[in-house]
């Protein structure tokens, strides 16, 4: 009796796991995608002759023609590649500025290699294939955007990244510069997760309903199960942004975010100041203790849609990114921590 009770009891705990995992499961062997290169617009941008810097800009539009219009507008914020001016700004302010010097060469040296990054966007964009069959592989581009905003930009079917963001938390031009709390994911084992996500939801966009907040913390929550689908190997706490420390404590904390939702009326709520509390990057969450993190809401969102596709076996991954009725998500999850 005692053996066919730790027989009974494995089984049980083999067919729990097994249900929970398959859905992420993906055999991969036979998917062709063509190979993931990710194109190094920094390396051949910082490599142009900088004293022909206008005929430089030339011979590099033939290489990047649709990026680098886009580069020297969005990135740099200067007009047209084309005008004297620009070229003019670059040669005698932006190649001789010491500081995007030194974060030129940190950039190319701690990206020197990248097949790492390569291989891993290779079996992340496999996956996707599998998922959603329908889907674009994208082009991926690294550029330095030097400060200057978006930190990444979509043209088409390519997601550019701006590379000087992910340099290391301890990096000398973040302090000072960069608050504390974002310095953490400024590093290269987020680079992977972030341009997977930027395609999530470039490919699955948030389809706003009632502006209530649980309607956004099902979405976040959403991006990130899937993420979790296309990057399997990949560890909680890095997909969600948080430290090691900071998962396991909000982990602990689960049941009281929730109550304290709920008791606050807070998950229908269309109050615009609680999306920024719950769901933005903050240095902790201000309904919670100092010793919390940000986006704590958005933590919440993606475990009641673990529970939803726990619950819910014949939903696939497609037909969770495609639902936008967060009502019904919220119900058939069962989610009660």
């Amino acid at each position: 009796m005692r053996k066919s009770g730790i027989f009974i009891l494995m089984s049980f705990v083999l067919l729990f796991f097994g249900c929970k995992t398959e859905k992420r499961r993906a055999e991969t062997s036979g998917v062709v995608i063509g190979e993931i290169k990710i194109h190094r617009f920094d390396v051949d941008f910082w490599d142009i002759n900088k004293k022909n810097v206008s005929k430089s800009l030339e011979q590099l539009n033939e290489q990047y023609p649709e990026f680098l219009p886009i580069y020297i507008q969005q990135a740099l914020q200067l007009d047209n590649w084309q005008e004297a001016e620009t070229a003019e700004i670059l040669e005698q302010y932006f190649f001789p500025d010491t500081t995007i010097q030194s974060l030129y060469n940190e950039c190319l040296t701690q990206y020197a290699d990248v097949s790492d990054i390569e291989k891993q966007l290779a079996e992340a964009f496999k996956r996707a294939k599998v998922f959603f069959p329908d889907s674009n592989v994208p082009q991926i581009y690294f550029h330095v955007s030097a400060g200057a905003n978006p930190d990444a930009i979509l043209f088409g079917n390519n997601i550019a990244i701006s590379i000087d963001n992910y340099l290391g938390a301890d990096f000398y031009l973040y302090k000072g510069t960069v608050y504390d709390y974002l310095r953490y994911n400024m590093r290269r084992e987020k680079v992977v997760s972030d341009v997977v996500t930027i395609w999530l939801a470039n490919r699955f966009p948030f389809v706003r309903q009632n502006n209530q907040l649980i309607e956004e913390m099902l979405y976040r929550g959403k991006i990130l199960y899937l993420l979790s689908v296309l990057l399997p190997e990949e560890k909680e706490e890095v997909l969600m942004g948080y430290s090691l420390e900071q998962m396991k404590w909000c982990k602990e904390r689960e049941s009281d975010f929730w109550l304290y939702m709920i008791e606050n009326k807070h998950l229908f709520s269309t109050e615009g100041r609680l999306v920024v509390k719950y769901l933005n990057d903050a240095p902790f969450t201000s309904f919670f203790s100092d010793a919390s993190p940000g986006r704590i809401g958005v933590f919440v969102g993606w475990q009641i849609v673990e529970s939803y596709m726990k619950n819910n076996p014949q939903v696939t991954p497609l037909q969770l990114a495609e639902n936008t009725n967060y009502r019904e998500i919220l119900e058939q999850s069962k989610y009660n921590p």
